[in-house]
């Protein structure tokens, strides 16, 4: 086989006069071609048949192209088709050895094939890549929640590309939005139906398994969209709560939008319910596969609970809907002073025994299956963080009258210490502390950090100790109930008991009028965890997170409802996962990752070798050598702080390099002893263990 070599220079040169020879004399569509020169690819634009050989395409008139194997595209001119070959391989025929270019000489059949073969892989690979990348800049657009006018001026400027000359001009033709919105009249607004079937059918498209029994959760919530008007959402919503991989993954079911809340709940609830009783009871196919479905919980607050299920709000005397006692009127206020209670029956629900606790007939009681009082569980998100822990914290100790009320000096130096603890809250945490000058607009999540972590802390000398008491038996029960100890009646059956002392308590030391609706229920949700396990598998979190960026779907105050559904409908084509913010991925038990190796050289434990690194990851959180994530427990319950990651000799397994704490002991012991419930003092740092 004869050879000859050019510099690159020389090849350059002769290939630039190729190439105006070709354009000259090209008869068809001009096609992509990739040459390379010291690894770079240039683009070659030439017509012609994909089964034609290297020798019939290239022009005689120059000097070397007999040698140089050129690859082209195949342009079907009848439909003016293009297949894209951006990424084509020809190191096959073309070697680059440093600064010269050998270029063998070959005709002969096997070459051809070869050479065809290997065309041919690349004309997939490439197809395939550019797929992926139109994939992956439509999940960009929707990530980032870029407009259709900017979104339009990057495909225009895309398109000027051979690449990307597929790409549609229109950016609603790119996200495949839909060019009809069906609503239906539910006065005083309109409603879409996304469907229960076809957004199950969604969350599932890229699941491998669907299990036997499909049992989702259903919130439905009043969502204002703006202060400056009284436009608002009624979005139905739903989660799969029994399949671990989606048990996060929130989608719309349907969504109302008006300046007023429905008129009539049952007409708003028609859509919903006409379909949930056309799957119970029978096999539904969801993505191929045969499964069943139920509803296996309505997670409402007080007063969406209300209007959904046409009862007293909660200023009603019968308000409570789980038992059924009777409030009083005290300054004001609906109180409910009695701990004594009939709990209510979901045969007392569905036959209405109560006249005074029920305004109407709701349609869901049409759904096969479905009880109105044991499947609605309480909402700790709303009855026990934004009820009962705000009430005490704002409404009592920093805003509140006098004698319960804080000093603001005492005030001030609660916020210093919550402050100056910031720099200790582990990542995991969503948000910081921050002054109490700003409880008024504390979130949930605040308060919840403030209930279970460092209200035991900065209380303490602060509130007297019958109020500190009284408050640490609060958060006794409520970390009970979050966590796996509320698996066990033992543990349950404990927290219950404090909750029925902190109500009794209320009233005892703040006053009668302390014993609002929220802190009645705290007598009914243990109820619901027996049911369903610990607070956070009914809490509203999931949802409020979704809402949160519902609302920024709405891009102008004209034709909302329109706007959201087509958004959503763009987002469906690739998965609600990439919607609901909370979706991460959740390793499972067995997996970890360590990153950031860490380049100074720590003194290394007896039998453990490096390198060594700076964070480990687990399924559910990370340990790093930060300050706020470096103190851990430890299976055996000896706490340590971390100083390393390395390995562990034999194993080859990674280990965590530490001091442990020698003295470690309760911080309280009152209502119980805190260690019981993962809560310690501890000091005196040993040498590494």
């Amino acid at each position: 086989m004869k050879k000859c070599s050019v510099s690159k220079r020389h090849f350059n040169r002769v290939i630039k006069n190729q190439l105006n020879n070709l354009e000259c004399s090209a008869q068809s569509v001009l096609n992509q071609t990739h040459f390379v020169e010291s690894s770079v690819v240039n683009y070659v634009e030439v017509g012609a048949n994909i089964n034609a050989s290297s020798s019939d395409i290239i022009s005689n008139n120059s000097e070397i192209s007999s040698s140089i194997p050129l690859l082209h595209n195949y342009i079907d001119n009848e439909n003016d088709k293009y297949i894209n070959t951006d990424h084509l391989l020809i190191d096959s025929v073309v070697n680059i050895q440093n600064d010269k270019i050998s270029i063998s000489n070959s005709s002969s059949s096997s070459d051809e094939e070869t050479f065809s073969n290997v065309l041919a892989n690349n004309i997939q690979k490439s197809s395939e890549s550019t797929e992926n990348i139109f994939q992956e800049l439509h999940k960009w657009s929707i990530e980032y929640k870029i407009n259709h006018n900017a979104l339009k001026s990057l495909l225009t400027i895309l398109r000027k590309t051979l690449t990307f000359k597929t790409l549609p001009k229109d950016p609603r033709t790119f996200l495949m939005t839909p060019k009809i919105t069906l609503l239906r009249t539910v006065t005083p607004g309109l409603y879409n139906h996304f469907g229960i079937l076809n957004s199950l059918n969604n969350i599932f498209k890229n699941e491998v398994s669907v299990p036997s029994i499909i049992k989702v959760s259903i919130n439905i919530d009043g969502l204002p969209l703006s202060k400056s008007s009284s436009s608002q959402l009624y979005p139905i919503l739903g989660i799969v709560k029994n399949y671990k991989p989606l048990d996060n993954i929130v989608f719309p079911i349907g969504i109302y939008h008006g300046n007023e809340k429905p008129s009539c709940f049952n007409n708003f609830l028609e859509d919903f319910v006409t379909e949930a009783i056309g799957l119970y009871n029978k096999d539904i196919t969801v993505c191929g596969k045969k499964t069943r479905f139920e509803i296996q919980m309505l997670l409402f607050d007080a007063v969406a609970k209300a209007s959904v299920l046409q009862i007293k709000g909660h200023s009603g005397y019968s308000s409570c809907s789980k038992c059924t006692a009777e409030g009083e009127y005290l300054n004001g206020r609906m109180c409910f002073p009695d701990i004594t209670f009939i709990e209510r029956t979901d045969n007392d629900f569905k036959n209405q025994t109560d006249e005074n606790h029920h305004v109407g007939q709701t349609i869901l009681t049409r759904i096969p299956g479905l009880n109105l009082v044991s499947d609605v569980p309480l909402d700790y998100m709303h009855l026990i963080l934004l009820g009962v822990m705000k009430k005490l914290l704002v409404g009592t100790w920093i805003f509140g009258k006098p004698p319960h009320k804080l000093p603001s000096r005492i005030i001030d130096e609660m916020s210093t210490q919550l402050i100056s603890l910031k720099s200790y809250i582990p990542c995991e945490f969503s948000r910081k502390p921050r002054s109490l000058k700003e409880a008024k607009r504390f979130k949930a999540t605040e308060f919840r950090l403030f209930l279970l972590y460092l209200g035991p802390i900065v209380l303490k000398g602060i509130l007297d100790s019958t109020k500190y008491d009284h408050f640490i038996t609060l958060h006794y029960a409520i970390s009970i109930l979050v966590s796996n100890k509320a698996f066990e009646c033992q543990y349950v059956d404990y927290a219950e008991q404090l909750l029925k002392h902190f109500v009794v308590s209320c009233r005892l030391i703040y006053n009668e009028e302390f014993m609002i609706h929220n802190i009645h229920n705290l007598l009914h949700i243990s109820n619901d965890v027996r049911k369903y396990g610990p607070l956070d598998v009914f809490s509203n979190f999931p949802f409020e997170n979704f809402l949160g960026q519902l609302k920024k779907l709405v891009r102008k105050s004209s034709d909302v409802l329109p706007q959201i559904v087509r958004r959503l409908s763009e987002i469906q084509h690739l998965s609600y996962e990439n919607f609901n913010k909370n979706n991460t991925h959740i390793l499972t038990t067995s997996e970890f990752e360590l990153l950031k190796i860490k380049q100074t050289n720590n003194i290394l434990a007896e039998h453990c070798f490096g390198p060594q690194f700076e964070e480990l990851i687990f399924p559910m959180y990370k340990l790093t050598l930060a300050i706020n994530n470096r103190c851990c427990k430890l299976k055996c319950n000896t706490i340590i702080e971390i100083f390393s990651f390395g390995y562990e000799s034999q194993s080859k397994l990674p280990i965590v390099i530490g001091k442990k704490y020698l003295n470690v002991i309760d911080f309280f012991k009152k209502p119980n002893h805190s260690s019981l419930i993962g809560i310690h003092f501890v000091s005196e740092l040993n040498q590494y263990d």
